[in-house]
């Protein structure tokens, strides 16, 4: 099985968060963190950048590595390993978003978030609701067993770095 690489980033305000309803598969109409796939020989920083850049239509340059989740999802019509690098962006406002082929971007109050948040994307926001100061790297084993729908997240977090 092939392991993918992905770059995603937590764009947050103050009090809400950016995320994509997604219209591709995995997990088409949930809401996600916008980024996507990194292409061989990219950098982190950058290979995210670029997805960034294509989902949102924005430059976001004040990328922080923010977690690592080492993901393995077990569904019986999509099965994958993957590695996610969560990139944690903080913006002193909320830009206009719009909709591109990727799905429809559009801005959450963190008081009122959808239920539909890809699991593994709404575990990192959960963490960093828990420490707004978004001051560590934390690394995250997750299996996720998806049947009809209905998630079984298993996340555990394996190691925790301070900066």
């Amino acid at each position: 099985m092939e392991i993918l690489n992905i770059g995603t980033a937590l764009v947050v305000t103050q009090t809400s968060v950016l995320l994509i309803n997604r219209n591709n598969p995995p997990y088409t109409n949930w809401y996600a963190f916008p980024g996507g796939k990194i292409e061989t020989g990219e950098q982190l920083d950058v290979a995210t950048q670029r997805e960034i850049r294509e989902e949102t239509g924005f430059e976001i340059d004040n990328l922080e590595l923010y977690a690592v989740v080492n993901e393995h999802l077990y569904d019986p019509e999509l099965s994958g390993h993957f590695i996610l690098y969560y990139f944690l962006a903080k913006e002193k406002e909320e830009f206009n978003p719009h909709t591109t082929k990727e799905g429809e971007l559009t801005w959450h109050e963190f008081t009122d978030l959808p239920d539909n948040i890809v699991p593994s994307d709404r575990k990192i926001l959960e963490k960093y609701l828990d420490d707004m100061n978004g001051q560590s790297i934390s690394y995250f084993e997750c299996k996720l067993f998806q049947q009809n729908f209905q998630s079984t997240v298993e996340l555990t977090l394996n190691h925790w770095v301070e900066k």
